[in-house]
């Protein structure tokens, strides 16, 4: 379990327990090392993705570096143990602990930023990095596109770790596109494309008993106009303007009492429409024109392949339909 943010120590220091204080034997030694080297490891990388972070701030690139270390650690320490020559087993998670409290120590201490525990009693967790800063201004979300349609296609181009706002010249190509596309195939000037989400919602739960502070400061930071209640601790935001929300909600799952941050999904799409840059000024373009039940999935479907050029040309692969004989393709 990542704890990136917020670190739940019992007191000691940061060693890696249990291990023999005597000459131990060739696989016990070789799972000693490894587990060693994990650890560090983590320490390193989380280290020097916040590093990252503090001179160029990106926390979509944050949460993937984050994620990444984790993963690593989690790897090695499964690696050390498969032989079952280990003197403990079972303790990644403990250790993990450690190792992200001394980073998280580390970054307060070079960032001075402010500390604030809460005592249990047998624990102590300890806020020590904070994944955002109350003071700074909140989040701009620019003017409101012209072409919602082509605003929702770039915003679902971006990714997960993509920036939350798409550059002009990606907004503007689609825009381009879309206009030559319809204008090269009739069939198409009215199939516009369904969002797959929601630019402006996401769906998030909350840990009860974790202080909420990032999470409260990242709603500030992004202008949360609408914090819906649902079910338990669960919340659908409403943000004051689009943004790719998938980078978003990785953003808002790097704060350690968000347990998801997801976007607000929209079931029954007719059509899709979705571009991918290959490169030289080239853009593909997989289009899905669907009728008939689309609740369901669409009983109906024309399927388009096609590319553009910076030229504007347009160069139609394929087009392939599936579906019943009620289709009247």
């Amino acid at each position: 379990m990542l704890r990136a943010l917020v670190a739940t120590i019992a007191l000691g220091v940061f060693v890696v327990t249990g291990l023999p204080g005597s000459v131990a034997v060739s696989g016990e030694t070789e799972c000693k090392e490894t587990k060693a080297k994990a650890a560090g490891k983590k320490a390193f990388d989380l280290l020097k993705a916040f590093g990252k972070n503090t001179k160029k701030s990106n926390s979509a690139k944050l949460a993937q570096d984050t994620s990444k270390a984790q993963s690593k650690f989690t790897k090695e320490f499964t690696k050390a143990e498969a032989n079952g020559q280990c003197l403990t087993s079972g303790d990644s998670e403990a250790i993990e602990v450690k190792v992200d409290a001394f980073v998280e120590d580390a970054m307060a201490e070079v960032s001075g930023l402010p500390t604030t525990t809460m005592t249990t009693s047998t624990t102590t967790t300890t806020t020590l990095w904070t994944l955002c800063d109350p003071g700074s201004e909140v989040f701009d979300y620019g003017e409101p596109r012209q072409n919602t349609e082509a605003e929702q296609i770039s915003l679902e181009m971006l990714g997960a770790v993509g920036p939350l706002l798409p550059p002009d010249e990606i907004y503007d190509r689609i825009v381009r596109d879309l206009g030559l596309i319809r204008a090269e195939d009739e069939r198409l000037e009215d199939q516009t494309h369904t969002p797959a989400w929601a630019p402006n919602e996401l769906l998030v739960e909350v840990t009860e008993g974790l202080p909420h502070d990032d999470y409260e400061c990242l709603n500030a930071h992004y202008q949360v106009i609408s914090e819906t209640p649902l079910v338990g601790e669960c919340f659908r935001l409403t943000f004051a303007g689009n943004a790719n929300v998938v980078a978003l909600g990785a953003i808002y799952e790097a704060a350690p009492e968000v347990q998801y941050a997801e976007p607000n999904h929209v079931i029954g799409g007719q059509n899709s429409w979705t571009p991918a840059d290959l490169g030289a000024g080239v853009w593909h373009w997989s289009i899905d024109d669907g009728w008939w039940d689309c609740i369901a999935g669409c009983g109906c479907h024309r399927y388009y392949e096609l590319e553009t050029n910076l030229d504007g040309q347009v160069k139609l692969i394929s087009v392939e339909e599936a579906g019943g004989p009620w289709c009247e393709f």
